[in-house]
């Protein structure tokens, strides 16, 4: 073999795809019981959130009208508090830690975990339909009866204010679903060596 066909073999030999590493099963469960943890951390700062909107639009109801609550605020805040009450309901049937047995056999355990990952993955693609849709008619009921009060700095205000809470938390979801994503991916070229 000359010197010349080495040097190609040996990049022939470079260039090859680099094999996924095997899992472990302690790594596996370290990742599972890693991901168990950050879901039930998420769903607490929720159930805060949903308490602190509930909170945050009866202050604006009861501060518009000094006190004096109309059939049309109390159409708003219990429409907030239903918002809040499907919210946490989605959430908890949907998106609580499961817990994950990772034991024994290797490809059971990495096709549970995949599994879950991809179940929280979906849950915050979906978050406009559990996380903000609950409270929409809420905010309809108060920007429909309260719009022609408002001047027009009040009413850009409350636009913008509106804006940053439907996006902002639309903007993490996505995010967070990117990073499922790419564990999800890591997961499935371990399974998938682990397979053949």
């Amino acid at each position: 073999m000359s010197e010349q066909d080495e040097r190609k073999l040996r990049l022939l030999w470079l260039e090859q795809p680099a094999a996924a590493a095997p899992i472990k099963i302690d790594s596996l469960r370290r990742q599972a019981n890693g991901l168990a943890w950050k879901v039930k951390l998420r769903n607490a700062v929720d159930y805060i959130a949903a308490a602190l909107g509930v909170i945050g639009i009866a202050i604006v109801v009861w501060t518009k009208r000094q006190g004096t609550l109309g059939a049309v605020d109390w159409g708003t805040a219990i429409a907030a508090i239903l918002g809040s009450l499907y919210f946490l309901y989605y959430l908890r049937k949907h998106g609580r830690a499961l817990a994950l047995r990772v034991d024994g056999d290797i490809r059971v355990g990495l096709q549970s975990v995949i599994s879950e990952y991809r179940r929280q993955r979906d849950l915050h693609l979906a978050a406009f339909n559990w996380y903000i849709a609950p409270f929409l008619p809420a905010f309809a009921i108060f920007f429909a009866t309260h719009v022609d009060a408002w001047s027009r700095k009040e009413a850009l205000q409350y636009v913008v204010w509106i804006a940053a809470a439907v996006y902002t938390p639309l903007w993490w979801h996505k995010r967070v679903a990117e990073r499922l994503q790419r564990s999800i991916d890591v997961l499935e070229a371990a399974h998938k060596s682990i397979v053949e």
